[in-house]
């Protein structure tokens, strides 16, 4: 596996290490006893990529979100369908796989874990996904709208640098790993 000396608590470090892309929550961050806060809310509290929003802009979250129960061999999206939500893996393992043509075999890009992201390419300007991922496992995963959320992190720059900066490490981490599992 890649091993980048500057990246910090990413979605392959994650998995390398055993530790999840979440920190304690800041004292203004915690959760309290209160019905208001969502599925979406509730998980995305303490999740990295989302702690420049506010509580506000989190409990907004919920209306444009749902927590999905998934079982092993369910397809969460396919290549070339319409990308219209982002996803958040809240527990279980979802893979995310390729066509191979040549081999006419599906080919693993990457295995995830709690806490990882994926499903943006609605977020980054592609019409449809670019992989097809699938439980591999009984999973939870939260799905969100694209749209909203890419209005919510426009309406808080702060937050959607912050999104944007961990979703590319993200990215440059998976391609990392996969060059050099192609490499060996």
């Amino acid at each position: 596996m890649y091993n980048n000396p500057h990246k910090t608590n990413t979605d392959a470090t994650a998995r390398a290490t055993g530790t999840p892309l979440q920190k304690p929550l800041a004292p203004s961050r915690r959760p309290r006893e209160d019905p208001t806060f969502g599925p979406a809310s509730q998980q995305l509290l303490s999740h990295l990529l989302f702690e420049q929003l506010t509580v506000e802009e989190l409990l907004q979250l919920d209306r444009f979100s749902s927590l999905n129960q998934c079982t092993a061999g369910d397809w969460l999206y396919r290549a070339n369908t319409p990308a219209s939500h982002i996803y958040v893996l809240v527990d279980g393992t979802v893979g995310l796989t390729l066509f191979d043509i040549l081999s006419k075999a599906q080919v693993t890009l990457s295995e995830l874990v709690s806490g990882e992201i994926f499903g943006v390419a609605s977020i980054v300007g592609n019409r449809c996904y670019t992989s097809n991922a699938m439980a591999l496992d009984d999973c939870r995963v939260l799905s969100i709208e694209s749209k909203p959320f890419l209005d919510l992190l426009h309406a808080n720059p702060r937050a959607g640098m912050q999104f944007a900066q961990g979703v590319a490490r993200v990215f440059f981490d998976r391609y990392m790993d996969l060059r050099a599992a192609y490499f060996k």
